[in-house]
């Protein structure tokens, strides 16, 4: 008799990595994008662990309620066939008791009965019993001979009929009791190897352990998501502000560059006024020359003028 025992059937497990993690994954809760989300895996995960155990210890029962169902049944079946062995054995021996008080009524002897019964055997039991020997034979045909003894024989074998029924139902009982034993001491070897309970409290165990270490992993891997978008954001924060910082410093440096060009074309401009300024000081200074110049030359003109018309040659000399 083969027992196959799966305390997990019809079980699907999910879940990886403590127990004794709870307060871990309260702490990462705390990382994810919205308090709920805690809630809900933590609900989710709940119920999922719940119907998982349940179904593992309905299972569990349902095995432990068929072992203990065989054992019953092996001993209610054992207790009726030794009923029902014992009936037939009693009226078998009550059959038997009646051809011995038949026997003594006709004054059959011990061996004429013995051979009388293996003639019986030998004609209703064809290929199982012993057939007779010749002296056999010679002695029974001798023993028919002799009054009463047909009668004797007649009842006899009425009496042989009922007993080969009884031993049969005996036998048959025998065998019933021997196969329930065997089916007995088999179950009971199997249920105390299996250990169904204590197997299906393992695995429960095993389960709401996988599913702790699932929760720490998918509260964990949320929170670190959330911690790499953050940084994500920040990385980009940092790059648009120096982006900003280098637009602002090469504002600045066109800036200074052009206040630089600007600086110089002031100086440029400057040289250039001091320049015309010193030219037109200079202008002036030779127009003031070329006016005294004139001046000198009117004068002059002027003496000529008045020598030329004999007024003063004195002073022109």
């Amino acid at each position: 008799m083969n027992l196959n025992i799966n305390v997990n059937s019809g079980i699907q497990r999910a879940g990886t990595p403590t127990a004794g993690s709870q307060g871990h994954f309260l702490q990462l809760g705390r990382l994810t994008k919205a308090g709920q989300n805690d809630i809900d895996i933590k609900e989710q995960s709940a119920r999922r662990t719940k119907s998982m155990t349940a179904q593992i210890m309905r299972n569990a029962e349902k095995m432990e309620a068929t072992f203990l169902d065989r054992i019953d049944n092996s001993r209610t079946n054992i207790a009726a066939n030794k009923k029902k062995m014992d009936i037939n054995f009693t009226a078998y021996k009550d059959s038997y008791n009646a051809k011995q008080k038949l026997a003594e009524d006709f004054e059959i002897s011990s061996d004429e009965m013995k051979l009388l019964d293996k003639a019986y055997n030998a004609e209703k039991h064809k290929g199982e019993a012993p057939a007779l020997t010749e002296e056999e034979q010679a002695a029974l045909a001798e023993l028919r001979q002799r009054d009463g003894v047909s009668d004797y024989e007649e009842q006899a074998n009425v009496l042989n009929e009922e007993m080969d029924t009884y031993r049969k139902d005996v036998n048959d009982s025998i065998k019933a009791i021997k196969k329930e034993n065997y089916i007995l001491s088999t179950v009971k070897q199997e249920y105390l190897k299996v250990h169904i309970m204590a197997d299906a409290n393992r695995e429960i165990d095993k389960i709401k352990t996988d599913e702790a270490k699932s929760l720490i992993f998918s509260a964990y891997t949320e929170a670190k998501e959330n911690i790499d978008e953050k940084l994500s954001e920040e990385k980009e924060k940092q790059a648009e502000a120096e982006k900003e910082e280098a637009e602002k410093e090469k504002i600045e440096a066109k800036r200074e560059e052009r206040e630089a060009k600007q600086e110089v074309l002031i100086e440029k401009a400057q040289e250039q006024t001091d320049e015309v300024s010193a030219k037109v000081e200079d202008a002036e200074a030779a127009m003031a020359e070329t006016e005294a110049k004139v001046n000198e030359i009117n004068a002059k003109l002027k003496q000529l003028e008045e020598l030329l018309n004999g007024s003063n040659v004195d002073t022109l000399a």
